[in-house]
């Protein structure tokens, strides 16, 4: 994702709303219908924004016909988390593949991250009512052309995870974001997503003059 410019904040929320001016076809074979479809494309894009995991490690990952991890199933999912300040979150677990060793990780999703985990929400309780143990059916590909569908400006699987980052970046420090969002291996990942801003030097110039 070198070179990828982050986009604001509004700009993905208008993503979600770009979802339900597309087009669907119609319910094949059992599948879903056109609300269902924009149901689950506002959960997924939702979700790997809040989450900045990459599209494999939400809906899984088959490489050379086998499978490697399945993707987040509901069984994965704590919406009564609860934080060491009381705070309630939603847990979900999710396994990190991109590395030698497989990883699996909690990661709490704030209540009141809005618009977007009222969508999650609702995928959720929608694939409860169906029965489905599989919170995206979705391939990692399917994912992908979904999202490439909606804006080809989303290039790569990372996407979102690049955004989410880089938004992070500005209230986290490198330490910070390494070790809860990134979990990279080493530091350099996480330093290069900490962007300067002129207003933030000035505002460390003025600070400076107090030392």
């Amino acid at each position: 994702m070198e070179g990828t410019v982050p986009v604001s904040r509004r700009y993905l929320i208008n993503l979600l709303d770009k979802v339900d001016r597309q087009e669907y076809g119609t319910r094949i074979g059992g599948g879903l219908n056109p609300n269902e479809q924009r149901l689950r494309n506002k959960a997924l894009i939702s979700l790997l924004y809040l989450s900045a995991r990459r599209i494999s490690e939400v809906v899984g990952l088959r490489r050379g016909g086998e499978t490697i991890y399945k993707g987040v199933r509901l069984s994965d999912i704590d919406l009564d988390g609860e934080l060491d300040s009381g705070e309630k979150v939603i847990n979900i677990t999710f396994q990190i593949i991109k590395k030698k060793k497989p990883k699996v990780i909690e990661f709490p999703l704030d209540y009141e991250d809005e618009p977007f985990i009222t969508h999650i929400l609702s995928w959720i309780n929608h694939q409860k009512k169906a029965g489905e143990d599989k919170l995206f059916p979705l391939t990692q590909a399917r994912s992908y052309q979904i999202l490439q569908n909606l804006d080809p400006r989303i290039v790569g699987n990372h996407w979102f995870r690049h955004q989410r980052l880089s938004h992070l970046a500005r209230t986290l420090n490198p330490y910070q974001l390494r070790e809860r969002v990134g979990h990279w291996e080493s530091i350099e990942p996480a330093v290069a997503y900490v962007h300067g801003r002129i207003a933030d030097y000035m505002k460390a110039v003025k600070e400076a003059r107090k030392i």
